[in-house]
């Protein structure tokens, strides 16, 4: 994060990731036209009340029960989703504009769908090296001309990578690795990330390369 006082503003154009933004519940996202970065102390406080949304949102039937960390948990409710750690919910809370409720639903989905299909919190690059090496998805070095994160999807190289042995969920955790790589480099919360799809040469038939799961997948 790089360092600018309360107050500062940085022109900010966040754009839906299609095909991504899923994994992060970052589903209709806004667009402003400034970001103010708010202090550490400021920040704090907003992390405890979206934990205690976050709490509220899984027992509310908007995600599965939990086994919470925060005393705002109903312990008795706890069933398995964990809440994502300080870092992730401050990066939520900086890509949502402060919007704690916006935040907390975002977070939600995020630990729901993760538990759902048992994908770790954090992915790791050593276990997708085959999907890595695909070329599936790139991410860009550096940001472009607004200082966003650039993620290019190779969808005609989705055949080859299925036929070489990757899976589509692989694939698709890929796609959720980068992101969150894109996510941890300085500036980008708070600008966003946008994708450039190359669908030459994409005809219907790689349909047949998605089982009804995946499919479900993509649009959980």
């Amino acid at each position: 994060m790089e360092d600018r006082k309360d107050g500062d503003e940085v022109p900010v154009s966040l754009e839906r990731l299609a095909g991504f933004a899923q994994t992060f519940g970052g589903e209709g996202v806004r667009e402003l036209n400034f970001y103010h970065v708010k202090e550490e102390e400021e920040e704090q406080v907003m992390l405890e009340e979206l934990k205690r949304l976050f709490c509220e949102k899984l027992e509310n039937g908007e995600g599965q029960s939990h086994r919470g960390e925060h005393p705002g948990c109903d312990q008795n409710e706890a069933q398995g989703v964990q809440i994502p750690d300080d870092a992730f919910l401050i990066t939520c809370l900086r890509v949502w504009q402060y919007s704690v409720h916006d935040a907390a639903r975002v977070a939600a989905n995020f630990a729901r769908f993760r538990t759902r299909q048992g994908w770790p919190y954090r992915l790791s690059a050593s276990s997708l090296q085959r999907e890595l090496l695909s070329e599936v998805h790139w991410l860009l070095p550096g940001e472009d001309r607004a200082g966003r994160g650039v993620i290019v999807y190779n969808a005609h190289k989705i055949r080859e990578a299925v036929s070489a042995g990757a899976t589509v969920c692989g694939l698709q955790q890929m796609g959720a690795l980068l992101l969150e790589v894109a996510l941890g480099r300085p500036g980008v919360p708070e600008r966003g990330v946008v994708a450039v799809v190359d669908a030459r040469g994409v005809g219907l038939d790689i349909l047949g390369r998605f089982s009804v799961t995946d499919m479900g997948r993509g649009v959980a």
